[in-house]
């Protein structure tokens, strides 16, 4: 265990990625600041040293300021999609999930000191593993719901309709701020040795890296800066189609893990010209006809992971979306 008289970094540009969203939903990020003993230049120099200790008990802080439990975990699903400076010429250079990961240990040790990042692979697996380089004292829901939600997302996205969350193995060291319904409670594990470990597959690593991130600049951060909340629609399919397979799963539950009331949920789909009901069904039709045609999964497979009751509900509205049964479109597919 390290002392406390060496104490290991992060930088600015990690607290300024979540000073934005914090300042923008109302929060203080000055009095943030001066709590957890972090100097105002953090906010304006990217490279400028934070130490960890800190940085993670002023996630907790905006967290608890914000009275919510999940705002690591929001701010890390976006930046899956929108892209993080501090990785940014990883993701400008990879072409497969793979090479992607390496590129985040490269940048990472370039980058910092509190963190080390690992990549394992054997024939049975894939372990993308996080470690602290420190030992931290008090809880951080925070900071372990960041890594997860992140990396797991990004993962998600790059596998597109092949991810299969039962295929995933997830060790952190609390669980408490990830939202419900990102991933299956049985793929997730607490460990008090790791920060993070995502087992899987390891012919994963050779998914395409198809996230075109558009990361903000690591320029002057100004707290009075107006600054637009960002929540893509793309996010929100994202979260619906990994619970797409519970047919029980409803606007409430997408809400809650999207970190919005279902109100304000209804009033983003609406914005974007469409409803839970519609996106729902539209994601149903995507990931059935892609497992139809692209698959060799049996149809009664399909059905449950679509979140059908039976195979033959599934077939009546396989029907409405195609025209055909899935048996005669994947034979008619499997002739051509």
């Amino acid at each position: 265990m390290q002392s406390k008289s060496n104490p290991r970094y992060t930088r600015g540009v990690m607290l300024q990625q979540f000073a934005r969203p914090f300042v923008e939903r109302g929060g203080s990020i000055e009095s943030v600041l001066h709590r957890n003993g972090i100097p105002d230049a953090a906010l304006r120099d990217p490279k400028r040293l934070v130490e960890a200790s800190a940085f993670y008990a002023a996630l907790e802080d905006m967290a608890d300021a914000l009275k919510d439990p999940y705002f690591g975990a929001t701010v890390a699903r976006n930046a899956a999609f929108e892209g993080v400076p501090s990785l940014r010429a990883a993701a400008s250079t990879a072409i497969t999930l793979g090479d992607f990961l390496i590129g985040a240990i490269l940048e990472v040790d370039l980058q910092f000191d509190n963190v080390a990042y690992d990549l394992r692979v054997s024939p049975g697996a894939a372990v993308f593993q996080i470690q602290r380089t420190r030992r931290v004292e008090r809880p951080t829901p925070q900071a372990d719901a960041i890594g997860v939600v992140f990396y797991t997302t990004v993962i998600k996205l790059c596998l597109g309709a092949r991810f299969d969350p039962q295929n995933l193995l997830v060790l952190a060291h609390s669980f408490d701020g990830v939202p419900k319904g990102h991933l299956p409670a049985r793929v997730l594990a607490q460990s008090k040795d790791v920060a993070l470990a995502i087992s899987f597959p390891p012919d994963w690593l050779k998914a395409p890296f198809r996230l075109e991130w558009r990361a903000r600049s690591t320029g002057d951060y100004h707290a009075n800066q107006s600054l637009r909340p960002i929540l893509p629609l793309a996010m929100v399919r994202e979260v619906l189609q990994s619970n797409i397979s519970s047919g029980e799963y409803s606007i409430a539950d997408l809400a809650s893990a999207c970190g919005l009331t279902p109100r304000a949920l209804q009033r983003l789909l609406a914005k974007n010209g469409t409803s839970f009901r519609t996106l729902r069904d539209e994601i149903c039709r995507e990931t059935a006809k892609e497992l139809v045609l692209r698959s060799e999964m049996p149809l009664k497979e399909i059905a449950v992971q679509t979140g059908f009751s039976s195979v033959v509900a599934f077939g009546r509205s396989y029907k409405r979306w195609t025209g055909t049964s899935p048996g005669a479109h994947r034979l008619g597919a499997n002739d051509g």
